[in-house]
């Protein structure tokens, strides 16, 4: 299927994206780690819950 790209239109064109697929992949994927193995070595931010969990 041949698609003709429509320049005079901003309705029809399709939109230009300021980020590559493969890079924003890279990045959900940078940031997921990052929040699943996030490591509080100081216990800055342990929270203390009502049900004793966090001691």
């Amino acid at each position: 299927m041949k698609v003709w790209p429509v320049k005079q239109s901003p309705l029809l064109r399709q939109p230009e994206h300021f980020i590559a697929r493969n890079e924003l992949q890279a990045l959900i994927e940078k940031v997921t780690d990052n929040l699943v193995n996030i490591q509080d070595e100081t216990g800055a931010f342990l929270l203390r819950l009502d049900d004793g969990r966090g001691h």
